[in-house]
This record gives C-alpha cells, structure tokens and sequence, in this order.
C-alpha cells in the first residue's frame, strides 16, 4: 500500500479536484494511500519526512522545494514548474490554448476591442500570447497589461493586483471591450475596479477568469466567467505518472500539456456588441433556441430583413453566415453534454437541434476537427498524456 506526499499549493476547492483526479487514477491500480500537505505550513517538509513517502507529488514553484524533495531520494513528479529547470517530467495545463479559448468566446460576443491583464511570469505570458494571437487573426487590436511590469522587491508582481493599476488600464482602454484576467482572483480585483470607475460588466467590460473557482466566481458582485483548466485530468495524470515511477519505469524529462476543458459562462460575459441591432437580435435567437432544430428561414421571422441582407450583414459582423452560426451554436452546446453528462450520442444530437446522428457526427467534426466520441474521451475520461501501455 504506497504511501503517497501530494504538495499542495492551490486553494481549497482546486486542490479538491485535483486530489479527486489523484484518487481515481490510484483507485485503478492499487489502494494508494495518498496524504496531502499544505506548503503554506511552514513545517511542510517536516510532515512530508514524517510521512516517510513512497512517492512524492509536487508543485515545484521555488528552487528551494526542487532541492529539499530531491534530498529526501524518493520518486518524484511535479506539476506547473515550467519557470524552473527541472531535469524531470513536468505536467502543465496548455495556457496558449486558454488564452486562444478565451479570445473566441468573447469574439463570439461581437467585441471588437480587447485586453489582457496579468504578470510578468510564464503562465501569464502563454495566456497572453494565445489571446492576442487569435485576435490578431482577426486584425483586431488587444492591449496586453502588466505582462512587462518588473517585479516588486519583494520578488512578487504585487502591483498588478492593485486597483490604482487596473484603474488606470481600465481607464485607457477603449469600451465597450473584452477583457481576459490571468485568474479568477484577479478578474474579482478588476470587477471593483470597474465599480470605482462607474464601468458596467457585461455592458462596458466582458470578463473572463481563468480557474473556474466556483467561490471566487459564483460570489463575485457579477457572476464571472471562467476557463476550466481540468484540474481533475491533471490528477489523474499525475498519479498514472507516479505508478509508472514505482513500477520502476524511466520517464524522460518531457513537459506534458492538458488542454483546458472548457469555459464556463456566467453573468460577466452575457452580452452581444454587434453595431446592427438586427444582427444582435438574430444572434440571440439561435442561441436561445439553439435546441430547437431551428433554420435560417426561422431566424428570418424574427429579424425585418431580407435573406440576402442578413447574409451579408452577418458575414460582415460576425464572420460567417447565419447558417453557419446555427451550426457551431449546436456544436457548442453538444460539446458541454458531451463533457458534463454521461447522455448517448444520438441524445445530444437531438437535444442540439441535429436531426440525424450522422449529421450531428459530420457538423462537429468539421467544427471540432474530430469525432463527438472522441472529443468526450480527450475531455471527460482521463488518459494518458504519456503514452505506452499500463499494467
């Protein structure tokens, strides 16, 4: 029975998740007996050498931790480490991929103006550079803030948080625009902010967090907006990684990326900014009735304007046509059942408005680039990142 040290560096409710994904990848193998320690104890590493390990399962977040685990000689796996150089297998969430994700459900909201707030460190730059990227696809503009602030002496980036700086980025930002937050925490800081400057959120300010930290998001003053990074797949990587690791299995220094899982929306994202109110209206038709199996005919019948115009109205504002936008709205919804619920396929293809299953396959697929199967299984059963066969 292994006994497992896991670090652990997060809040309360993300380390839950993480655990919950620890414990069901060891329930699969063996009765691992997993103990967790928090680093905010400053006798930390006296717990962990009490515990006598088997194995160790850390956050690697100062130099410091790399070498008082390293001296106590047991197998070891870290997670979110990239800032420092490991000769070690490392385990990160895909943060280009978060700022990407982010930047297309606010260009979904019809935003044309955009902005990023975090610090100066490597998460929070790959966050920044998916976001801009994508945006830059679409030649439209984003102010990148705090990235480049030096470090206070202490050694933290403490002034980004502080509402004197995101005032005055708030201020000199052009409204209505879409803002990303490298976390939940901060994106609370940036919604006092807007309230010091008499700013709206959705109306001025469209929000999104990063973390899905359902205390922080669900209590805000505006309900916020959240990338989900799976906390829970990383879990459950980091233990299929530890049991490699007893078994005696080599595992090359390699860096292993999990894809968030998703955004969930709320309050601080709820709004359409299209200059053609028709366009608007017609929009939140689909989404509304994205269930209905409706068509552009319907869509015709709630907005006074000629098929021809609302064609190249749409194309011109939201970058495809109305039919296309039924489309990924389906594909959309069917990818948050595909993920949350255990529903058969034919079941959310029905649900979504897809008439027939093989319809439903070959939208999402060219929408997603894979199949509704495998989309469920890289984003809601946990697998291997690592690759070979397990015992």
């Amino acid at each position: 029975m292994p006994n497992i040290a896991v670090i652990i560096s997060f809040a309360p409710i993300e380390a839950v998740r993480l655990l919950q994904g620890l414990s069901a990848a060891a329930s699969q193998r063996s009765n691992w007996r997993i103990h967790p320690v928090l680093d905010i104890d400053p006798n930390w590493l006296g717990w962990t050498k009490w515990l006598n390990p088997d194995g160790v399962i850390a956050h690697f977040n100062s130099q410091e931790k790399v070498e008082a685990l390293a001296a106590l000689g047991k197998p070891t796996v870290n997670y979110l480490s990239r800032s420092l150089q490991l000769n070690t297998l490392a385990i990160e969430h895909d943060d280009y991929l978060v700022g990407r994700m982010a930047a297309d459900h606010l260009l979904e909201r019809g935003l044309k103006n955009f902005g990023y707030i975090g610090p100066n460190n490597p998460y929070s730059e790959d966050r920044a550079r998916g976001f801009s990227a994508l945006l830059a696809e679409k030649s439209l503009p984003c102010v990148v803030a705090g990235v480049n602030a030096p470090e206070t002496s202490d050694g933290s980036w403490a002034s980004v948080w502080q509402i004197p700086f995101l005032v005055d980025v708030l201020r000199h930002m052009k409204l209505p625009a879409g803002l990303l937050a490298l976390n939940d925490g901060l994106a609370v800081r940036i919604l006092d902010a807007a309230m010091e400057l008499g700013l709206k959120v959705p109306e001025d300010v469209a929000l999104i967090g990063v973390d899905n930290n359902e205390l922080l998001c669900d209590f805000a003053d505006i309900t916020l907006t959240s990338v989900d990074l799976d906390l829970y797949r990383m879990g459950y990587e980091l233990a299929q990684a530890m049991q490699d690791l007893l078994a005696g299995r080599v595992l090359k220094p390699a860096l292993a990326v999990i894809p968030p899982r998703g955004i969930v929306t709320r309050r601080s994202t709820d709004v359409l900014k299209f200059s053609d109110p028709d366009i608007a209206t017609a929009v939140r038709y689909i989404r509304e009735k994205v269930g209905g199996g409706i068509d552009v005919t319907q869509v015709l019948q709630h907005v006074p304007v000629s098929r021809r115009s609302l064609e190249q109205r749409f194309r011109e504002l939201v970058g495809h046509s109305p039919g296309e936008e039924i489309r990924r709205t389906r594909v959309q919804e069917a990818c948050k059942l595909l993920i949350g619920t255990d529903l058969k396929l034919i079941d959310i293809a029905m649900r979504c408005g897809f008439e027939y299953a093989s319809y439903f396959s070959r939208s999402f697929r060219r929408e997603m680039g894979m199949t509704p199967k495998a989309y469920r299984a890289q984003h809601s059963r946990p697998f291997s990142l690592l690759g070979g066969k397990r015992d």
